[in-house]
């Protein structure tokens, strides 16, 4: 059996929390999407040396207004980041958090079970469990840099968000469409490299086939252009794919896969200039 910061995870299950046993969840329409993240989402950033601390924050989406708790498990590759420190968000309010940061198993890369829901402990039993209202931050996870690579930062199968009757509001179990993953990388690559990372980043993100098709096969063709040695080529066929991108934010597009395409086909426009 694991220990959490001194407290059995039994105990926390059968004494405290229903996080495990109800598994009734809200409707899919009634959430974003995803509705658990990651953010940043993707980094890829070479000035991300060794020594230097990483931070992503865990958030979600859900507006709703009856939020009781959460927990999540991270797992990591523990060759490029060392966990630090977890910190608990602004969603469960420090007044009334009962906040269990979790332990970092750096030999295998995972942050084991932290969570946190809202208890007013200073109230005669039994506690009367709070309303928490999203959007926002479960909390923040700092890593120290240790080596260069690429690193998924993956949200674990206990993730979930509970509403005070204790229905799983999102569960990465039964609802693993609304969990949004993480991604690291401080290799620094050359255009093509970098343009092929993009190519399999967008193929992780399930958009339409055409539209999927549309996206890649413009990137295959600066791939292809810098094979031949085409640079001019392939920077002008990498506006085409910004401009593509532009006329789909906000609409096939969410705004934050379209920012993060135009920045990285930007990035590698520049890589191609030098």
């Amino acid at each position: 059996m694991r220990i959490v910061s001194g407290i059995t995870l039994t105990l926390f299950l059968l004494g405290v929390s229903t996080l495990a046993f109800k598994v009734n969840s809200v409707p899919p329409a009634e959430l974003e999407f995803p509705a658990l993240y990651i953010e940043p989402a993707i980094t890829v950033d070479e000035e991300l040396t060794l020594g230097k601390n990483y931070t992503i924050s865990i958030h979600t989406d859900y507006n709703g207004s009856d939020i009781w708790g959460y927990q999540f498990s991270l797992n990591y590759n523990s060759l490029v980041l060392e966990g630090v420190e977890v910190v608990n968000g602004d969603l469960i309010s420090a007044e009334n958090v009962t906040f269990i940061p979790g332990t970092f198993n750096n030999t295998e890369g995972e942050l084991w079970l932290t969570m946190a829901y809202s208890l007013n402990l200073s109230a005669p039993l039994p506690w009367p469990r709070l309303n928490n209202t999203g959007p926002g931050v479960l909390a923040t996870v700092t890593f120290t840099i240790v080596g260069y690579g690429k690193s998924s930062i993956t949200l674990g199968y206990q993730t979930m968000l509970v509403s005070v009757d204790g229905t799983h509001i999102v569960d990465a179990v039964n609802m693993p469409d609304h969990i949004g993953h993480g991604y690291f990388n401080n290799v620094p690559s050359s255009p093509a490299e970098a343009t092929q990372e993009l190519i399999e980043t967008i193929e992780t993100w399930h958009l339409s086939k055409g539209l999927e098709n549309s996206l890649i096969s413009k990137l295959d063709n600066v791939i292809h252009l810098l094979d031949k040695g085409n640079e001019k080529g392939a920077s002008h066929k990498l506006i085409v794919f910004i401009n593509q991108v532009e006329a789909l934010q906000g609409k096939k597009l969410t705004i934050e896969q379209a920012n993060y395409l135009i920045a990285e086909a930007q990035r590698i426009k520049n890589l191609i200039e030098g």
